[in-house]
């Protein structure tokens, strides 16, 4: 596969005097991992010792903030394996923030981001290489058969991606966080400083030629998810605000659906008294229910407003993302 390589005119003089040498580096998120981080970086080396001698590659894999031996177990590969850098984030900061440490210590011609857990295939390297030595910048990765699509997550997940698919492009539920980026676009992607960081979101702003595979995800090789649903929501919530104008165009629908409810009950209050409808406390219990609705309407508009002008403020004291406990990577 890799005799094939399309360099570009200006690498032709470098090639043929034996200069020309590519790096790859893989950033990969941990998060309490230890039962599956030494099979991981087997299999991961295994596919990366397939490569040509064209290529050379780094392994960035950010601890973020484990309480188990994840970070013993790190430091014991990297003194076997060289290659294998590590960066021990002082707290639990969230997988966006883990992911973005370690593109910043990124060296490589081109960057490899997938989850630490075997769920994401080593072998899908090769494939998206391949696409990345015909031109494309971007590889996105797509899982194929995806499951639990009836499920209350897949039904929310669903949801969301409808919502958020009209706003952002290349975007849907069966995508993943695996993919690969070309130097530029990762420089380009270095440059968005949000402190609500929603990275798939933000590759898709890059405008730079993208491709994408299919894979099967595997079930999980060891231990347990640590994405629960507290943790899906906030990502979620993090990804609306940010790349979607849904929840604030909310207030003008159910401002329409009020006017129209308001509008309904004046006719038939008007209906009734021209009846001889006389219930007494009937319109006092009528006005009084449209009043608590339309005040907790008002109050959950308020609400909307008040999380992007927190979002803002938020942005506006620019604080790191994360800290860094730990690592062997010397800048």
């Amino acid at each position: 596969m890799f005799n094939t390589y399309v360099f570009q005119q200006d690498e032709k003089e470098d090639l043929a005097a034996g200069k020309l040498v590519k790096k790859i580096s893989v950033v990969s998120p941990a998060f309490e991992e230890e039962e599956v981080i030494r099979d991981f970086h087997q299999e991961l080396t295994k596919v990366l010792s397939l490569l040509s001698q064209n290529f050379t590659y780094e392994i960035i894999i950010v601890d973020d903030g484990s309480k188990d031996r994840t970070l013993p177990v790190l430091r014991e590969i990297s003194g076997v394996d060289s290659r294998l850098f590590f960066i021990s984030l002082s707290k639990n900061f969230g997988h966006q923030a883990a992911i973005t440490a370690g593109l910043e210590k990124a060296t490589g011609d081109l960057v490899i981001i997938m989850d630490s857990d075997l769920q994401h295939p080593p072998g899908l390297i090769l494939e998206m290489i391949s696409h990345w030595q015909n031109g494309s910048d971007i590889v996105l990765s797509r899982r194929e058969g995806w499951q639990n699509a009836f499920s209350l997550k897949g039904i929310l997940r669903s949801i969301f991606f409808r919502v958020i698919g009209k706003q952002v492009e290349v975007l849907g539920q069966s995508y993943s966080d695996y993919r690969l980026l070309s130097r530029r676009a990762l420089d380009s992607l270095l440059k968005f400083k949000e402190t609500h960081r929603y990275l798939r979101g933000l590759i898709s702003l890059l405008g730079y030629p993208t491709s994408v595979v299919s894979f099967n995800p595997a079930d999980r090789f060891a231990g347990e998810s640590k994405f629960g649903f507290a943790k899906l929501f906030r990502y979620a919530v993090d990804a609306l605000f940010s790349f979607s104008s849904a929840p604030s165009k909310l207030i003008y629908v159910l401002s329409g659906v009020f006017f129209v409810s308001s509008i309904a009950i004046l006719l038939m209050f008007a209906m009734a008294f021209f009846n001889g409808w006389q219930q007494g406390k009937s319109p006092l219990c009528g006005v009084t229910a449209i009043l608590l609705f339309c005040s907790s309407a008002i109050l959950f508009g308020q609400g909307i407003v008040a999380d992007y002008v927190g979002r803002v403020y938020e942005q506006v004291k620019n604080r790191p993302l994360y800290f860094v406990k730990e690592t062997n990577i010397r800048s």
